[in-house]
Formats: structure tokens, C-alpha cells, sequence
């Protein structure tokens, strides 16, 4: 509709319905849009005449349909009519306009949104915000100002009576179910919509829509759980009406199919509808089952008895599955550690990555939900950004990382796995970190050497009654080239025992009190003097409890000194 196409109403009140509405402090909307009949009748201007038909419905005494046939100075007609809720007009923005020729009221509609409905010549022309009112004078015009001022209020209650979630007298989500239908959006074009829940989970919600120009068919599934109430909105876009939101945090939960198939995740939906107030009453729907689908789902996530429960619960939610062309296998097996297996394959390619981490290393707090395009997972970090996951590649360690990914089937899928490595990442943080003796930590720190270095731990010379007296000795067997390293245990800052990983080794770094240089060392037969050292470990659960047996042969050191 042309923007600056205006609306022409007369307003003539004769001297009774001023007394009546004198009389009658607290007119009802009845009794105030009779009065707005009576009082738009015809009015006459320079160079055209109106006749003018203020209806409200019987049956929703907000709903106006406001009638103009305006007869130009050659007899030529044209009708025009305004359909709108009395109660979407904003009663702060009536004004009175005067200029040389006529004498206007101006009411627009709250937040200026197009929301009357207009027709010419009884064909749809679109939505606008605004009308305007012709008086004869200014006492008219400020007739007609009190009288709209006064008839908005009880228009707002009185269709939000009829209207409002309260007022449904049936399950809300079977009145979704009806209400999402087919819907006309174009003069040439309708939506085909259809909405069914899942019985088992009942916060998820699948919603079919087909266009009338189109032949392929689209759904949305996702659950109500997962929206953000602020989001929801009702708007109108040139014919289209429609609800639309987003999910919480503009997170990719809402899954969209095309012709049965998975093809993207998105964060926003939309459904339309055929008139304001149903469009209206659905965001008010959705608003209220969001608070229904988030008890659902908190209802649903697992709550273990205990650890072990945990993990047998956390095995079964790790499933595998099938998304779109590529297979995806999960195997884990959860110990003292955990190795974790994931392989994808698509046709003849595969990939398999393996992973050997701890669960106590896991920072409860970044444990999050994940998704791209159509992959979803349950990603996890380290405390502090450590690199404590160990990579392998052909059975082989590779490497070590900060984060990995679990792969989900499905939001429902990953809410279950990431409740579940919560838990299990709180649980095994407080449990000890075992200690073992002497003799074990020798044959570790043997173990623990890669290929082309030798290292031992041995009691000094001369030292059997001293177990506190340690010499370290580390070969590297390619370059020929031998490293002693002798110290006092009690010299050793147990709380500065820091494993320290490089590439694919992990090892144990020991520095001495304030660091001074008091460790005697040895480089192929050269003294000198260091304050830290490195023990390399053949894995991340041997450093740990290297670190741990230490720290307690350490403090028996310092009882004993």
C-alpha cells in the first residue's frame, strides 16, 4: 500500500453521546465502539466525500472493520477498508493534525507495526500502522480523541480474555498441533503445515511445511526446550504472517530436513499463520510450553546412583550411528584410564583416531555441546588448557591435546553424554591419585624411556643408609651422549613437580627449592651444578603416579632430615 495513503473518517458527535459519555465514567468496549459507529458518518472536504462505516464484531468487540467509499468532484468511487484490533492502536501517539485544509486524527499502532489489515476495492493491498481520523473542527477532533483514548484499554483486555493461554481449555500442545495448518502467504501461494509431537520425548516437536510453488518438502524438528522466550515474535512480512524465534544462545539445535533428509542445523524457526490474533495467541503458546519442554528434559537427564553407574550409563549413551553418508562407531573402555575410539567412514574412506586421556583431568565447566552443520558432539577440555589427551596414530602414540570430541546422534543424544561427563569428570577429580614404593618407581622410570635413551633411578654410592640421596642417570644411546644428575630428595619443590609433555613424551620436571643450582651433574664426565631435571614416563597415568610416590618418599625425607 502506497505509505502515504491515508485513511478518511469523519467524526461528528451530537450533544447526547457527549452526555452520555459524561454520565458514564466507565463506558464498556460495547458501549464505546457503538459510539464510534454513530459518530463516523460522512464528511465533505474541499475536493472529495466519505461515507464512513466504523463496525466492531459482534463476537470479538475488538476486531474493527472500517468501511470508506470516498466520491471524487466527478462522481468516481473507490472503496476502501481497514481491518484491525482497536486494542493495537498505541493511545500515546493519537495527535491532533491541523493544516489550511483539514483537520486530522493521527493514531499509529504500538511499536509502529504493521499490523491493519487494508483492502481496496475488496482485493488484499497489504498491512499498514497508521490512520487517520477528518474532523469538521476541534471539537470534534478532540471528541474523537477522548472517545479512541478511552475505547483502547478495554480492547486490550478484551482480547486478551478471549485470547490468552488461560482462556485454551485443551492440552496446549494438541492446540499447536491443530493451529499449525495450511496457510495462505501469497495471493498465488500457500503453505501446507502440519505438526506432530514425539509421545516419548513430549518437549519434541516435528513440524512439516510444504509450498504450494514448490515440490520439495521441508520439516523442522526440535524441542521446545531448546527456545528462547525472548525470541518469539510475531510478524508480518508483505502478505506473510508468522511466528518465528530463536533457540537459547543462537546455539544450531533445530534440525531441517529436506524430502525426509537431514540437511542442515539451524538456530531460528518460523511458522505461519492466517490472521494477528492466532499469530499473537501461538507466540503466547510457545512461550509457555518452552517453561513445559525444559522440565521435560531436566526430567530426562540421567542421574547415576554412583560412579560405576556413571559409567555404564556414560558406555550405552556412547553409541554408534549413521549421519547422512558417514558411519560413526564409538568404542571406549573406561579403566584407571580411559581409551577412546572414533572411526568415520564415508563409501571406502576411514578415518579412526584413538584417545587415552582421564577423566579427573576434564574441567566440569567446559563441557559443552557442539554443533556443525550436521554433526553434533560433546566437546571437553583440559584444567588449564593442558595438554593431557594423549593421540594415537596406528595403534602408536602420537601426540598429546587439550580437547576432544564425542560424537552425538542427536541434541537428546548429547544432552545425555554431556550430563554424564559432568558427573564423571567431578568424580574422579577428588579420587587419589594411587601411591606406590621405590622399587615400582625404578622400574617406571626404566619403562618409561623412549627408544634411543636409556634412564635409571639408583640410590647414591655409598648411600644405603641414605635413601634420600638420589643419582639420575639418563644415555641417549644415538648421540652417545651420558647425563648424571645428583641430588638430595629434600632439595627437591615437591609442589613444583610439574608433569611436562613435548610432542609424544610425557615426563615428570623436578627443580630444586628457590631454584638454586645444588643438583650435581654429570655431561660425559663434566661437572657442574642445575636446579631442575626432566624423568620421562611412558604415559600420562604412570607420570602421575610417579609424581605422587615422589612427592611421599619427599615429605618422609624431610620428617626424617
Amino acid at each position: 500500500m502506497n505509505p502515504i495513503k491515508a485513511i478518511a473518517i469523519s467524526a461528528f458527535f451530537c450533544l447526547s453521546i457527549q452526555i452520555a459519555n459524561a454520565q458514564d465514567k466507565t463506558p464498556n468496549l460495547d458501549s464505546l465502539t457503538q459510539a464510534l459507529n454513530t459518530a463516523i458518518t460522512a464528511v465533505e472536504t474541499a475536493k472529495e466525500v466519505y461515507q464512513q462505516n466504523f463496525e466492531a464484531d459482534a463476537s470479538r468487540p475488538w476486531a474493527i472493520n472500517l468501511t470508506i467509499v470516498e466520491t471524487d468532484r466527478k462522481a468516481r468511487e473507490t472503496t476502501y477498508r481497514y481491518a484491525f484490533n482497536l486494542g493495537d492502536l498505541d493511545r500515546y501517539t493519537i495527535s491532533i493534525e491541523d493544516s489550511k485544509k483539514e483537520l486530522t486524527l493521527e493514531v499509529k499502532t504500538k511499536n509502529k507495526k504493521d499490523l491493519i489489515k487494508y483492502y481496496e476495492e475488496g482485493e488484499f493491498d497489504g498491512y499498514t500502522d497508521e490512520i487517520k481520523i477528518w474532523a469538521t473542527d476541534i471539537d470534534e477532533a478532540r471528541a474523537i480523541e477522548k472517545l479512541m483514548d478511552a475505547a483502547i484499554p478495554p480492547a486490550e483486555i478484551a482480547w486478551s480474555a478471549q485470547y490468552r493461554v488461560e482462556a485454551i481449555d485443551t492440552d496446549l500442545r494438541k492446540w499447536l498441533v491443530s493451529n499449525i495448518k495450511e496457510t495462505t502467504v501469497e495471493e498465488d501461494e500457500a503453505i501446507r503445515q502440519a505438526a506432530e509431537f514425539d509421545e516419548n520425548r513430549k518437549d519434541q516437536i516435528l513440524i512439516h511445511q510444504k509450498s504450494s510453488k514448490d515440490a520439495t518438502s521441508t520439516a523442522m524438528q526440535f524441542s521446545l526446550a531448546d527456545l528462547d522466550p525472548t525470541s518469539l515474535q510475531f510478524e508480518i512480512k508483505n502478505e506473510a504472517l508468522f511466528v518465528e524465534g530463536q533457540t537459547r544462545k543462537k546455539t544450531d539445535y533445530i534440525e531441517y530436513y529436506e524430502n525426509d533428509v537431514l540437511d542442515d542445523m539451524k538456530d531460528e524457526f518460523r511458522v505461519y499463520v492466517p490472521d494477528v490474533d492466532l499469530g499473537r495467541q501461538m507466540a503466547s503458546v510457545l512461550d509457555t510450553l518452552i517453561r513445559f519442554g525444559r522440565q521435560e528434559v531436566e526430567n530426562r537427564l540421567p542421574v547415576p546412583a554412583d560412579y560405576d553407574d556413571a559409567v555404564a550409563l556414560f558406555e550405552s549413551a556412547l553409541n554408534s550411528f549413521s549421519c547422512g553418508a558417514t558411519k560413526v562407531t564409538q568404542e571406549i573402555k573406561i579403566g584407571s584410564t580411559t581409551d577412546y575410539t572414533l572411526t568415520e567412514q564415508e563409501e571406502a574412506d576411514a578415518e579412526k583416531r584413538a584417545y587415552r586421556f582421564d577423566f579427573g583431568d576434564l574441567d566440569p565447566a567446559e563441557i559443552e555441546i557442539d554443533v556443525d552443520k550436521t554433526a553434533i558432539a560433546v566437546e571437553v577440555k583440559v584444567k588449564g588448557n593442558n595438554k593431557f589427551i594423549q593421540v594415537f596414530e596406528n595403534e602408536e602414540p602420537d601426540d598429546f591435546d587439550s580437547d576432544l570430541r564425542f560424537r552425538a546422534s542427536d541434541v537428546e543424544n548429547a544432552r545425555q553424554l554431556q550430563a554424564l561427563l559432568t558427573y564423571l569428570a567431578k568424580e574422579t577429580a577428588v579420587r587419589p591419585v594411587p601411591v606406590k614404593d621405590w622399587a615400582w618407581l625404578k622400574a617406571a622410570v626404566v619403562e618409561g624411556a623412549p627408544k634411543m635413551l636409556e634412564q635409571k633411578l639408583a640410590l647414591q654410592a655409598g648411600a644405603d643408609k641414605d635413601p634420600c640421596k638420589i643419582t639420575f642417570t639418563r644415555i641417549d644411546t644415538e648421540k652417545g651422549k651420558e647425563e648424571i644428575f645428583e641430588f638430595n630428595l629434600y632439595d627437591i619443590n615437591g609442589e613444583k613437580a610439574d608433569i611436562d609433555i613435548s610432542g609424544s613424551e610425557v615426563g615428570l620436571e623436578l627443580e630444586t627449592i628457590g631454584k638454586e643450582d645444588i643438583i650435581k651433574y654429570y655431561e660425559d664426565g663434566d661437572p657442574g651444578f642445575k636446579d631442575d631435571f626432566t624423568i620421562l614416563f611412558s604415559d600420562l597415568e604412570s607420570t602421575k603416579i610417579a609424581r605422587a610416590t615422589l612427592k611421599s618418599i619427599l615429605e618422609t625425607c624431610r620428617s626424617e632430615d
